[in-house]
């Protein structure tokens, strides 16, 4: 069975070069949608703002969010070098991998994967 990723990540900004506060993603058989294994890891907050870019009405989304919300969002403590390594070290080689469309998610990683290693996400 062919296994694909699909990953989602949080931010603070909605363009190309938003600073990501956590990555979710799982590994999955594409032909039954069986689960094989999962990812998540949540960068501080003001680490991650070193890389990227934060825009005023995603922090305005994020203040009408539940408190429960909001407090998983600034609650991450790994530097995101770490969690952009981890997060290749979970990925699978050559598998298909998915976003939030191609210019939303996966672009904003694959900026990260520069801004931080000046080189390329794992992925194609």
């Amino acid at each position: 069975m062919t296994i694909h990723c699909m990953i989602d990540i949080e931010t603070m900004g909605n363009g190309p070069r938003s600073a990501i506060l956590s990555v979710g993603a799982v590994n999955f058989h594409i032909e039954t949608g069986e689960i094989v294994e999962t990812f998540y890891a949540a960068a501080d907050m003001e680490d991650a703002m070193r890389y990227g870019s934060v825009d005023g009405s995603t922090v305005k989304w994020w203040m009408q969010q539940s408190d429960a919300a909001r407090q998983s969002a600034v609650a991450g403590t790994m530097p995101l070098r770490e969690v952009l390594s981890k997060l290749a070290s979970f990925y699978r080689q050559k598998s298909p991998v998915w976003g939030n469309g191609p210019a939303f998610d996966m672009v904003i990683l694959e900026n990260a994967y520069n801004a931080v290693f000046e080189k390329a996400a794992p992925w194609k």
